[in-house]
């Protein structure tokens, strides 16, 4: 009953609603799947005993083509099966994931990422070959992979709830929103904002704008999936490696200026890791789980979306697909997102900026400033561009003071109803005598590194390649990333759905996910983003258990398979 004086309407409804999701996501990205990912990575790297680890370079043979023979049953070949795998995993999570790790956990959170990589390989080893050891056959006999497939064909059709409902979590959990939004956020920000291309008079990106770049994303998208996993793995070997190499160079240029802060980077990693000073003042916790929940939207070891992608691998040979799946999270965490992480940390960019839309929601308060204080006309153009410092200075400084030329992103600084720039004109948001620290109505309270926008952070650190070129090369890879991250979410969604509603049901769901990207380039996603998080990690709850009770078969077959190749290599 409720009890308040105030009506309940749909906003509060709505608004409840999403405090218990967000509670919810957390909860479950909390111990739940800190125990359950690294538990089951853990168990399944101990009970291998390691062996899949000394047979690395076998799999780099395997994905060379050296063992693949065109007759055997699949649709793609063993390097088309990776890169479908790591177009999916190869995404904003190596950027923006990377940055928020970092951010809200400190640099520590990047070595627990490694953790979870090193694990992650393990659990991929025995997902994978899961996914051909027990690959069944889809309403129109063509063979399957995938935990749906090795739920059903290996535990037994009593299994098969389990199996559905992780079809279910995939259905909505691999849905391209996030991604799409944020590209599109991403593009306004430094791309149509910059030319004055569809914004309204308060310089943001018109609905009309954000529309028809999804629109435009969704073409794309479709001229690929509509192919099917065929298309989508030959995009993939030729997307994936372009866009690593791409970032891989950039930042390479960015860590050659700085190569005399990778020691001191490296070893605030590791400092971080065990104390968690840096950002959390020393909860451990924090920075543990933040790299976990980072490190599983990265490289989705044990969420099964890697074993869908692998079971259309053409092979026979279950032990060789594992082994190839093992380099997915060594490229995926352990060289792209070190890459990230090390630009954000000798940079020093992780300490510093602000996101854009947190400058922008306090325009409002500091133009009202300045007209009550009688300061200087600001340029409202102008200061969406400006840099924000939160300055220690125990409140009693006052908020304008001399700033620099260009903000932190290299963007000249517009001061006065002219326009013209003027060197003791500039913004400095810091402490004011009329303001109390930490309550609603102090402005430095809106600036918080934990809220640190993560693309921006990488932008700032990309300038130092080329202020005009570097942002463009940045959203080149952007670009790279979150396009493969759809063509590669839109099978696991495809498959989802086709196991649950049939063949039959593959153009509406294709057309259902096209449409995600459209709607999800306009809409605010606020309430919609905690459930897309509960669903894509509720994934991994069917997939370990599964694996966990398969995994005597997997090291049966292992055993035998390097034993084989041990007399193969000896004789």
């Amino acid at each position: 009953m409720n009890t308040s004086d105030e009506p309940l309407t749909s906003a509060k409804v709505l608004e409840s609603v999403a405090g218990w999701l967000a509670s919810a996501s957390d909860w479950l990205w909390g111990l739940p799947l800190l125990y359950l990912l690294i538990g089951g990575g853990l168990y399944f790297t101990i009970y291998s005993r390691f062996t899949p680890f000394l047979y690395l370079w076998h799999g780099i043979q395997i994905l060379r083509g050296k063992y693949s023979n065109p007759n055997d049953p699949g649709e793609i070949n063993h390097f088309q099966a990776l890169c479908s795998a790591l177009s999916g995993t190869v995404g904003m999570g190596n950027i923006t994931g990377v940055a928020v790790a970092v951010t809200q956990g400190g640099p520590g959170a990047l070595f627990w990422m490694w953790v979870c990589a090193l694990v992650g390989m393990a659990t991929k080893f025995f997902t994978c070959s899961l996914a051909i050891m027990y690959r069944g056959r889809d309403h129109t006999g063509r063979v399957q992979g995938g935990p749906m497939y090795f739920i059903v064909e290996g535990l037994g059709t009593k299994w098969k709830p389990l199996a559905m409902a992780f079809c279910f979590f995939g259905l909505f959990g691999c849905l391209p929103m996030f991604q799409s939004n944020q590209l599109t956020a991403i593009v306004g920000e430094m791309f149509l904002k910059p030319n004055e291309w569809f914004v309204d008079s308060g310089n943001n990106v018109t609905t009309l704008g954000q529309g028809l770049f999804g629109v435009l994303l969704a073409v794309f998208v479709g001229a690929v999936i509509l192919g099917g996993i065929q298309r989508i793995g030959k995009v993939a070997a030729r997307l994936v490696p372009f866009m690593v190499v791409l970032y891989g160079g950039c930042a390479l240029v960015i860590l050659i200026t700085h190569a005399g802060q990778i020691p001191e980077a490296f070893k605030l990693i590791f400092r971080d890791a065990f104390t968690g000073q840096a950002v959390t003042g020393g909860v451990l916790g924090a920075v543990i789980s933040t790299g976990v929940r980072r490190a599983a939207f990265s490289n989705e070891a044990g969420m099964g979306t890697e074993a869908m992608a692998h079971g259309a691998a053409k092979t026979k040979e279950p032990i060789r697909e594992g082994l190839v799946a093992m380099l997915g999270p060594m490229i995926d965490t352990l060289i792209v997102c070190t890459i990230t992480g090390l630009v954000i940390i000798n940079t020093g960019v992780w300490k510093k900026g602000v996101t854009m839309d947190r400058i922008s929601k306090l325009k409002d308060g500091i133009v009202q400033y300045s007209k009550d204080t009688g300061s200087l006309p600001v340029s409202t153009k102008g200061l969406a561009q400006l840099t924000i410092v939160n300055d220690d200075s125990d409140n009693k400084e006052p908020y304008f003071e001399a700033l620099h030329l260009k903000d932190s992103w290299g963007h000249p600084i517009e001061y006065g109803a002219s326009g013209e720039t003027d060197r003791n004109g500039f913004l400095l948001v810091s402490g004011g005598p009329d303001k109390t620290p930490g309550t609603p109505d102090d402005l430095t309270s809106e600036i918080d590194p934990r809220s640190y926008s993560g693309v921006m952070l990488i932008e700032k650190a990309y300038r130092i390649i080329s202020p005009s070129v570097g942002p463009y090369l940045l959203l080149l890879c952007v670009l790279c990333f979150s396009f493969s991250s759809m063509i590669g979410f839109s099978y696991y969604v495809a498959k989802c759905g086709m196991f649950l509603f049939g063949p039959r049901a593959r153009i509406p769901l294709i057309l259902f996910y096209l449409a995600g990207i459209v709607v999800s380039a306009i809409v605010d996603l606020e309430y919609l983003i905690n459930f897309l998080d509960i669903m894509f990690g509720m994934m991994a709850v069917p997939t370990i258990l599964s694996t966990l009770l398969l995994s005597p078969r997997v090291m049966a077959r292992a055993r035998e398979y390097f034993a084989t190749l041990g007399k193969r290599n000896s004789g």
